[in-house]
């Protein structure tokens, strides 16, 4: 498993497994340790959601879970990429 490190700030790439050029919006959720869920303004890069991580979201050690959401243009229907997890590890943490 990917870690980081609590108050580091990052980039996040996603793989949706579809081309992304005609999606109007581009988000990343995310679920924190503590079971609080938020939403990252992502940018399409082909197959992919690319969103920045400021180092104050990032503000709990343990494993993160992260979902990639795509909508289209006059279109209801989304594509999720697979579920991508991460752990945040304290500086002292080996």
């Amino acid at each position: 498993m990917k870690y980081v490190y609590k108050d580091q700030p990052y980039q996040l790439t996603l793989d949706t497994n579809n081309a992304q050029g005609g999606a109007s919006d581009t988000n990343i959720i995310y679920r924190k340790p503590d079971g609080e869920e938020g939403t990252l303004t992502g940018s399409a890069s082909g197959n992919n959601v690319v969103a920045d991580v400021s180092g104050a979201i990032n503000d709990q050690v343990g494993v993160w879970s992260f979902h990639a959401i795509s909508t289209f243009s006059g279109d209801t229907e989304s594509t999720t990429g697979d579920l991508f997890t991460l752990r945040v590890k304290d500086y002292w943490e080996k």
